[in-house]
């Protein structure tokens, strides 16, 4: 497997896909007066896990934006932990559309 090709994590209830380097999954939203900005690392349709300077406690809830290569589309999610690298982050409710472009984003992923 070449290093820009995408990794299967299988130990989850969702397929995961560990974001090649160059991919850049940006990750930006608001949390009450905090900004929350990021690149996530890890991805599959039931959420992320998402390298950020600023961290929030898990049980947060937010609605992020997701960006890669032009393609745009919001979550709302919830924390669901943090350590000193990140947050892991659940996708709590997707509209059909924002779904879809996840989909296709985790497709070509896959290569």
């Amino acid at each position: 497997m070449s290093e820009n090709s995408a990794r299967t994590v299988e130990s989850r209830r969702f397929q995961r896909i560990v974001v090649p380097d160059g991919a850049g999954i940006v990750v930006s939203g608001r949390e009450g007066e905090r900004s929350i900005d990021g690149i996530a690392t890890v991805i599959g349709l039931g959420g992320m896990f998402c390298r950020a300077q600023e961290k929030l406690p898990p049980g947060t809830v937010l609605t992020l934006r997701l960006t890669c290569a032009g393609a745009t589309f919001e979550a709302e999610c919830s924390v669901r932990h943090a350590n000193d690298q990140g947050m892991g982050i659940e996708f709590t409710r997707l509209t059909p559309e924002n779904k879809q472009a996840l989909e296709s984003l985790l497709l070509e992923l896959q290569g």
